[in-house]
């Protein structure tokens, strides 16, 4: 076989050469006739000799085996067989189930069975040691690609994207030695599925459709946003709950459901008026926003204007009332005093003298 090898080798570097000698020839002078015909009885021996030596080493009818039987093969156990074998068919039933259940999304419950079942074989691997069968090191460890491990992790990448554990009941997920798996759905899951399909039941009713699910809508009933909002905003409800309850991280299923609904609940059935569910508060709103208005205007032209009465100070004691003293005259002393009822003169003038009075 070696020398087989070597002769190929040898024999393609020889054609390789003539081949460029020959094209290098035909650039010069076409004069010698025998040099071409010894160019192409040479080449003709060199392809008849390079088909029987590739024959030789390609054909098993005539070397007895090919190349690639004769590369040794890796020694694997049996048991490291069958969980090889046994995880390609769970991790090829699960990438076939994911794309199946992308459109619409239902990932998650639907492709529970496949995707544990190689998670646990994959297990199973990593947990035969040395100790045992030794097909951790044998199936894992023996290349730099890790093609296992690789699959594995992408799996789980994709579910755990699309948090399908929040479909499940907490530790509820068991595989048994035979492969079987068993689950429990949470509480809020089954209630949502249950809300779920009463609203998608009642518009069903009202519609003509021929897939409801591919929003493929021929007519709608106009009753349908009257008879159906009690489940519509039930399963709304409920949800809103669940996004709050988990900090938003809920199964993509459920996620993928609601959207939908609302979708069509908005877009194909034009059911959404939220803006008659919030008119009060935008009435409110408006009304609160211009009552300093109508306040000092309602102030201007309906209200009355208070009259500023003034107040004096009394100064003069009874005493200095009693005297008639007059600053030019008796009469028009008397007289000022009698007009100004507030008694506010303090001072009483005689001749072009100011008198004090006193008590």
């Amino acid at each position: 076989m070696k020398s087989s090898i070597h002769s190929f080798l040898s024999v393609f570097n020889l054609l390789l050469v003539v081949t460029f000698l020959d094209g290098v020839s035909g650039t010069l002078t076409e004069s010698s006739d025998l040099t071409s015909r010894t160019s192409l009885l040479l080449n003709s021996n060199i392809l008849k000799q390079f088909e029987r030596d590739y024959n030789l080493l390609f054909s098993s009818e005539k070397a007895g085996n090919s190349i690639t039987d004769s590369v040794p093969s890796t020694n694997i156990t049996n048991p490291c067989k069958e969980y090889l074998s046994k995880f390609s068919e769970e991790a090829a039933t699960f990438v076939k189930c994911a794309v199946d259940k992308s459109r619409p999304f239902s990932l998650c419950i639907s492709c529970i069975d496949s995707y544990e079942g190689a998670r646990s074989m994959y297990d199973k691997i990593e947990q035969d040691d040395n100790t045992k069968g030794g097909c951790h090191t044998m199936l894992l460890d023996n290349d730099r690609v890790q093609v296992l491990h690789e699959i594995n992790k992408n799996m789980k990448a994709l579910w755990d994207n699309a948090v399908c554990d929040a479909c499940f009941k907490s530790n509820s997920i068991n595989v048994d030695n035979n492969g079987t798996v068993t689950y429990t759905l949470s509480q809020g899951t089954v209630q949502f599925l249950t809300l779920y399909y009463n609203t998608s039941t009642c518009i069903r009713k009202y519609l003509n459709v021929s897939e409801y699910g591919g929003f493929e809508v021929e007519s709608v009933n106009s009753s349908v946003c009257d008879e159906c909002r009690t489940f519509y905003k039930a399963l709304n409800t409920h949800f809103v709950d669940m996004q709050k309850a988990s900090s938003h991280h809920v199964c993509m299923d459920l996620v993928d459901k609601m959207n939908h609904t609302r979708l069509v609940w908005g877009s194909t059935l034009h059911c959404t008026e939220s803006y008659k569910e919030n008119m009060k508060i935008i009435a409110i709103g408006i009304f609160m926003l211009f009552l300093p208005v109508i306040f000092y205007v309602s102030g201007r032209f309906c209200g009355q204007r208070k009259q500023i009465k003034l107040m004096t100070q009394k100064r003069m004691s009874k005493k200095a009332r009693e005297y008639h003293y007059g600053s030019f005259n008796e009469d028009s002393e008397s007289e000022g005093l009698d007009s100004h009822s507030s008694e506010a003169h303090a001072v009483v003038y005689r001749g072009n003298k100011i008198i004090l009075p006193t008590e």
